[in-house]
């Protein structure tokens, strides 16, 4: 049997490897040899009895109490030797417990460093959280008195916009009070009054136009107060006025009586125009047959064949070559800025141009002075020279616009004829000898439009002078829902929806498809990616204008296959800011839509018709700044717009 007598210290060399070979000493204890090793490094022979002990009474004693041997047992030990034994072994056990202490006390100072690093990471930790709680919170309160200040600077603006408007319809009121327009019947020729009341008594009644106002006379210094117009421009006559009031009265939903249709002179008083050039002489105006059109005011009506009783004098035709300059470009914003409620800006009559709208025959829209009060109580609160927002009674906002200006490209020319009633016949002749000519009312509206090849055939795109139903919209079908052409099937959807506008059963003018939305629901529309516009910019940047590719190819392929196509522009917005500002505004971004169509992706501009509707036709009912109410649209009219032809 192998034995060995070791403490925690031998055992710990015995552990670390062999041991060299030193000198032993061998006793006998009750018979059994036992080595003695010096120390813990030597080695104990196999099958030997060893004992770790310098000493060799301390190696018998060892040796003893290994073997469980007693001193009465083992004579030969003396009792000093037991005493040596025991002190080695107690001096053992005191070291082995020092050595268990400096363990312990280094475990402890390893813990509460731990500890004390834990503590200081914790306490590094809390006070990153604080540091990043304390900015989030002062962020937040710099956000809500960001947003605060926003809140008040607007409900500033919106104060200051009342209380401007506010001013501008007491000033209205002052000057309408010192300047009293008194309107009188026009003075008639007492021999011509008699022979009508005479024709009169055997006449048989025919129906009158819903709202119609006679010619009346105003005086020159009575006139004033409406207009002012620029250096160079012929004043608007007061039956022009007048006219333009009677348009402003007119109930869009359509004529009470479709015999009731009143003809503008641009139509019934013009001269059939004969333009030469190509193989055959294009005649332009006068009915379908080329004939002129006579209509006799007071009965209201259209009379083929007729004479007019009272020749009035022709107007000499404005001609204008237009330019690069003449034009703007989509990506242009417009140079005059739009002045709702306010004063208009001083400027020294001299220095007065003429704006778009008087240089292209629409004299009395384009002489309107902001803050003038109507004879049928609309006030004009904003001119920017090409449109003029014009406020009716019940608070509902008009724009009044130049209709023909997508149409007046660069190096066209154009020939504008004005009549007495303010309408105008306008022909745009483009360099491939091509010509657009269009009839339209005092307030500049398309009534009538047609395209011209250079032989001199004709496509009848708009014809707003043939009788109309009234719109009872409660008798109209319901459109289906998300009715959107796009994609690859585009065409067969653009074809369906004309079948569905046939299935209607009836026709409607351009004038009740803009003006109703009810109507304009039953047009389809073509998919138009969200265009992106600045604040209060109606430009729309190159970057942008390349989402139209899809619509633009889309357009321009389907007026291919079918010339006559139309569609209407639409341009709405939020409900943030001034109405008639939010009106002019998406009437400039539909018209630069419009524009855009026809730079990048050459889409005819005479098949586009522009209209904004401003804050009235929110997709997201929200007062607030509200993206998806900032929108266009283009719908595919063709199907529902009447035809002469």
């Amino acid at each position: 049997m192998r034995r060995i007598l070791i403490g925690t210290t031998a055992l710990a060399v015995a552990l670390s490897g062999p041991l060299p070979v030193v000198a032993q000493t061998t006793i006998t204890v009750k018979g059994q040899e036992v080595i003695c090793l010096p120390n813990k490094k030597a080695d104990c022979p196999d099958g030997a009895f060893c004992v770790v002990a310098k000493n060799p009474k301390n190696c018998r004693a060892k040796a003893r109490d290994q073997l469980g041997v007693t001193a009465t047992e083992d004579p030969a030990v003396e009792p000093e030797v037991i005493e040596a034994a025991e002190a080695e072994a107690a001096a053992e056990a005191e070291a082995a417990r020092v050595e268990a202490e400096e363990a312990a006390r280094q475990e402890e100072r390893r813990a509460k460093k731990a500890a004390e690093e834990a503590a200081a990471q914790a306490a590094a930790d809390q006070e990153a959280a604080e540091k990043a709680a304390r900015q989030a919170e002062k962020a937040a309160e710099q956000e809500a008195e960001r947003l605060a200040a926003e809140e008040a600077a607007q409900k500033a603006a919106e104060k200051e916009a009342r209380q401007a408007e506010k001013a501008a319809e007491k000033a209205a009121e002052a000057a309408a009070q010192e300047a009293e327009v008194v309107i009188e019947p026009e003075q008639s020729d007492p021999v011509q009054i008699e022979a009508e009341a005479t024709a009169g008594e055997t006449a048989e009644p025919v129906p009158q136009r819903k709202k119609k106002r006679k010619a009346q006379a105003v005086s020159e210094e009575q006139l004033i107060t409406l207009i002012d117009p620029a250096e160079g421009a012929e004043a608007p006559t007061a039956e022009q006025v007048d006219v333009l009031t009677g348009i402003l009265d007119e109930d869009p939903a359509g004529a009470e009586s479709p015999e009731a249709v009143i003809v503008p002179e641009a139509l019934s008083m013009a001269e059939p125009l004969v333009i030469e050039g190509g193989e055959t002489p294009i005649v332009i105006g006068g009915d379908k047959d080329g004939k002129p059109v006579v209509v006799d005011a007071d009965k209201g009506g259209a009379q083929g064949g007729e004479t007019p009783t009272k020749k009035k004098k022709k107007k000499k035709p404005v001609v204008i070559d237009v330019t690069e300059k003449d034009v703007r470009k989509s990506d242009e914003d417009f140079a005059e800025k739009v002045i709702i409620g306010g004063e208009t800006p001083v400027e020294k009559k001299s220095d007065k141009g003429m704006s778009d709208l008087e240089k292209f025959g629409l004299a009395v829209v384009g002489a309107l002075v902001v803050g003038a009060v109507l004879n049928n109580g609309n006030k004009v609160v904003s001119n920017t020279g090409d449109r003029v927002v014009v406020q009716q009674p019940d608070g509902q906002y008009v724009v009044l616009k130049d209709d023909d200006t997508l149409i007046r490209r660069p190096g066209s020319n154009v020939q504008t004829e004005t009549f007495d009633d303010g309408s105008t016949r306008s022909v745009v002749t483009y360099t491939d000898g091509s010509r657009i000519v269009t009839i339209r009312d005092a307030a500049g509206r398309v009534l009538r439009r047609s395209r011209y090849d250079a032989a001199g055939n004709e496509v009848r795109l708009i014809d707003d002078t043939v009788p109309v139903e009234r719109i009872d919209v409660t008798t109209l079908p319901k459109p289906g829902p998300g009715r959107v052409i796009g994609g690859q099937d585009a065409e067969l959807a653009a074809a369906m929806a004309a079948l569905e506008a046939d299935d209607v059963g009836r026709r409607f003018s351009l004038r009740q498809i803009r003006e109703y939305p009810q109507v304009r629901a039953l047009a389809p529309e073509l998919n138009v990616e969200r265009m992106t516009f600045d604040t209060g910019s109606a430009a729309i940047r190159g970057s942008e204008a390349q989402k139209l590719r899809e619509l633009g190819l889309l357009m321009s392929d389907l007026i291919r296959k079918n010339p006559r196509e139309v569609f209407l522009i639409e341009g709405h917005t939020d409900a943030v800011g001034n109405g008639g500002y939010n009106l002019s505004l998406s009437d400039r971004r539909a018209e630069s839509l419009a524009l855009a169509l026809t730079e990048y992706f050459g889409v005819p501009p005479e098949n586009m018709v522009v209209q904004g509707y401003g804050e009235s036709e929110l997709l997201v009912q929200s007062a607030g700044d509200e993206p998806r109410n900032r929108r266009t649209a283009v719908r595919l009219i063709t199907g529902l717009l009447t035809r002469a032809d």
